[in-house]
């Protein structure tokens, strides 16, 4: 027997319970509480530069509007970040969108694992600069990049093998109900195929049957998005290897709390 070893604790867009997400504040909080990695998501500006936000739009966690894609580093700078639901007032303490540069600027080297999430395109852009970006940094010991998008991670194995990667599922909430009804694993081997080193699913699909076919395949098994103490409890008991929340310190806490030990 040997002793049990807590799940690793992901910030979900930083301690994204707390301050706006994908925000450097999350993350400098993520840390505080006792998070072992962050997860943030990218998308690339008109004029190249990657910056680090959920949407493809700027509409839900900033006061301005339009799609990332169609403004220039300048204009997106302009913007404050807010919470997710909740409008910006005057005298509110206001950040702006961070790039990713800066991301790994201000926690590489370092401790925390920091969990890129390459968003779905129609180019190899966004992946290619992204790639660029964590060898300049000589940090691909650090940086994890994660995607739903097999197209993308079929291109970082076969141009930037050395980067660690990890297949999001599923894609879609009906493709996640078939998947369950049919309690098909051969997603699993086929994150092995890309090269992946985990698989990165929806909570709901972080059952036995898949965590044993992942560790068979030598895969880490990180689930998504977690934040009640029941779901958390259960998916330790489970024995997952990470679990991504929006609130580290209770997740931390909650694992911390449970103490069975491994065969």
């Amino acid at each position: 027997m040997t002793d049990y070893v807590p799940p690793f604790i992901f910030g979900h867009r930083g301690a994204s319970a707390h301050a706006p997400e994908n925000s450097m504040a999350a993350f400098a909080l993520a840390a505080q509480q006792g998070a072992q990695g962050i997860e943030l998501d990218v998308h690339l500006t008109a004029d190249g530069q990657i910056v680090v936000m959920h949407d493809d739009t700027v509409d839900a966690t900033t006061d301005g509007h339009g799609a990332i894609s169609q403004m220039t580093l300048a204009q997106v700078r302009q913007l404050h970040l807010h919470a997710r639901g909740h409008k910006a007032h005057a005298g509110d303490a206001t950040e702006t969108v961070p790039l990713l540069s800066e991301v790994f600027d201000r926690f590489i080297p370092g401790p925390l694992v920091v969990n890129v999430e390459l968003k779905p395109s129609k180019t190899t852009d966004l992946a290619q600069a992204v790639a660029q970006l964590v060898m300049q940094h000589h940090a691909a010991g650090q940086v994890l990049l994660s995607s739903f998008d097999r197209f993308t991670l079929a291109y970082l194995q076969q141009h930037h093998a050395t980067l660690r990667r990890a297949l999001l599922y599923p894609a879609s909430s009906f493709e996640g109900v078939m998947v369950g009804m049919r309690h098909s694993l051969g997603w699993i081997t086929g994150a092995h195929a890309l090269g992946c080193e985990a698989i990165h699913p929806y909570w709901r699909l972080a059952t036995p049957a898949v965590i044993e076919r992942a560790h068979l395949l030598e895969l880490d098994v990180n689930a998504w998005t977690v934040d009640d103490e029941r779901t958390i409890r259960h998916l330790a008991q489970l024995d997952v290897d990470g679990i991504i929340t929006n609130d580290p310190a209770r997740a931390r806490a909650v694992v911390a709390s449970h103490s069975p030990v491994r065969a």
